[in-house]
């Protein structure tokens, strides 16, 4: 296991952190971390124990996980964001026996023992071999959220070293590996986090302009937003060099629109799964098409579906059987097609709506019908049938709602029918009025 101490404190005075409009240096945050191994000693917090960190890319909570990660603790990151009921079921199934949280609005830490002491196998893999690790949870969209066990170990040394550090908006939330993974990437190689609180598109680009921010990886549901909402004509933006998307589907209408908004700039399209870690890629701003691999990572395709193996796969689920094959393979459930190098994510198999026995993958009608004028999101899901299993649905925002709704409608229908097979064509189709569809409602498309 990499001392992250030793890697990080030759950065010494210079910044780590931008975060409440204060800057916070690398020998601060070393500083910080020196303090929290003390306070893990005098609260008996030893390798092994499973530990529940509340909190965001915050200076405190970011050196306790480094802390906790050199402890060779077992941590559950929990952002700030979800719900209770949601925080709740996350700590009864990791089987948390020690909360530490950071306050959001002044970063003062709280702690609590659960009196409980953790059992699962897979932390007793952990324990064994006196390595971290970590627990990180799928949406839970369908059901119950799946806890991966990660041995941490593993997938930090996926990530690059010896690169040059740029100033990265650290988007993406504190229990989302994605965000986790730019935040480390970006320390390890000498660079600035710039940490967020508000998401709205309006006080992303404020942050763009304000602190010169250089990278910027996002969901497409944000790019949408953001090209919707026009922010970049508030702030100046153009001192982005890359724009990452992953984490979900992009759309090809919102890729081009994104495009022409960031014409000299980067884009670049991300693979990665929390069982897995976050693959190496490249794709065009072009297309959707992405060359995927890297360093220590194979990958193979059987039944259209990409199944990958590395040193970084989970050692399972605490709550799920284990996704990984007999040979060691982890199947992703993401339907793709391979052309050469590159592949395309076509969409999740866990997704596909039975429409009277034909299969519809609702990425592939939400990206025909973000093409139609006016249409600023959609959303494809299925509504159960006693006839035919399930009838096709999309829920749509307009970008000038002054139109006829109707009339929108009956436009949608038409092109569909034109262009795609029947079984694609919605049967029920509705405005609505939130933009952010494609978070509120895809848990409808998950019910299937």
């Amino acid at each position: 296991m990499m001392n992250i101490i030793d890697l990080i404190s030759k950065y010494n005075s210079k910044t780590a952190l931008k975060w409440r409009e204060s800057s916070y240096s690398y020998s601060y945050i070393c500083d910080r971390v020196l303090t929290y191994k003390d306070f893990l000693i005098e609260n008996e917090i030893c390798s092994g124990s499973v530990v529940a960190l509340i909190g965001d890319f915050t200076p405190n909570c970011i050196a306790m996980l480094i802390a906790l990660i050199e402890n060779n603790s077992i941590t559950i990151p929990i952002a700030h964001e979800i719900k209770e009921y949601e925080q709740k079921e996350k700590l009864n199934l990791s089987e948390v026996e020690h909360i530490i949280s950071f306050n959001k609005i002044d970063d003062k830490l709280s702690y609590e023992c659960s009196n409980r002491l953790s059992n699962h196998y897979l932390y007793k893999l952990l324990r064994d071999i006196n390595k971290p690790g970590l627990v990180l949870f799928s949406s839970g969209s369908s059901g119950t959220p799946k806890a991966a066990v990660h041995n941490i170990s593993n997938l930090l040394e996926k990530i690059t070293k010896n690169k040059t550090g740029y100033k990265t908006l650290n988007f993406l939330l504190f229990d989302h590996w994605g965000g986790l993974n730019t935040m480390f990437y970006t320390i390890f190689n000498g660079g600035v986090i710039v940490s967020v609180s508000n998401r709205s598109p309006m006080n992303i680009a404020k942050l763009i302009n304000n602190n010169k921010v250089e990278i910027l990886p996002v969901t497409p549901t944000f790019l949408n937003l953001f090209i919707l909402s026009k922010a970049y004509e508030f702030f100046d933006v153009q001192c982005l060099r890359v724009i990452s998307y992953g984490a979900e589907p992009m759309n090809e209408s919102t890729l081009r629109a994104t495009r022409r908004i960031f014409p000299t700039q980067k884009i670049v399209q991300t693979y990665g799964l929390i069982e897995v870690g976050v693959l190496s890629s490249r794709s065009d701003a072009d297309d959707l098409w992405m060359e995927l691999g890297g360093e220590g990572y194979d990958l193979r395709v059987v039944d259209d579906e990409l199944q990958i193996k590395t040193k970084s796969t989970i050692l399972g689920y605490l709550n799920a059987v284990s996704p990984i094959t007999k040979d060691g393979w982890f199947k992703t459930g993401d339907h793709v097609l391979v052309e050469g190098k590159k592949y395309k994510i076509i969409g999740r198999k866990s997704e596909i709506i039975n429409i009277g026995g034909e299969k519809v993958y609702p990425s592939e009608v939400e990206n025909f019908i973000k093409k139609i004028d006016n249409i600023a999101d959609v959303i494809v899901f299925g509504e159960k049938n006693l006839l035919i299993g399930n009838l096709l649905c999309a829920n749509i925002t307009l970008v000038n709602s002054d139109v006829d709704s109707h009339k929108i409608i009956s436009v949608i229908k038409k092109s569909c029918l034109e262009k795609l097979d029947r079984h694609k064509v919605p049967i029920k189709i509705k405005v609505v009025d939130n933009l952010q569809i494609s978070t509120r409602f895809k848990k409808l498309r998950k019910n299937i």
